[in-house]
């Protein structure tokens, strides 16, 4: 686990594609998951419902790219 105030910007570490969009993950936060293009797969969790974009499976995501925000 990291931490960070709520509401600071969860970044995608590579490039990659969504696997599983926002979820419902733990005690009121979400979650998504990235495929990288390293083949490493990410679960960003404890994120806040509202993200940058409404990301869908098979999205792609750059490396640094908004992904959500602390929940």
């Amino acid at each position: 686990d990291l931490y960070a105030p709520i509401g600071t910007e969860v970044l995608a570490v590579e490039d990659g594609e969504i696997i599983q969009p926002v979820y419902f993950f733990y005690l009121g936060t979400y979650a998504l998951e990235v495929r990288h293009a390293s083949g490493l797969v990410v679960r960003y969790g404890e994120i806040k419902k509202q993200t940058p974009k409404p990301w869908k499976a098979g999205d792609k995501v750059t490396a640094g790219e908004v992904l959500g925000y602390v929940g």
